[in-house]
């Protein structure tokens, strides 16, 4: 069992960051950097590195204004 989600709350985590701005911000940025991807690398991994970032970022936002 899981909690129950408010379908009235917003797409907010658990932080308060909204979800839905973070995944927007890494498909932003994977796209503005897609010519520096290195095809022999492995996608995922750069793909999460991303992601991390970004969750990051959002988490320092978030204490700044605290």
């Amino acid at each position: 069992q899981g909690r129950e989600r408010d379908p009235d709350a917003g797409a907010e985590g658990q932080g308060g960051a909204p979800t839905e701005d973070i995944g927007q911000e890494v498909w932003a940025k994977v796209a503005g950097k897609a010519a520096l991807y290195e095809a022999r690398g492995n996608f995922r991994a750069w793909l999460m590195a991303i992601t991390r970032n970004e969750i990051v970022n959002a988490l320092r936002e978030q204490l700044d204004a605290a």
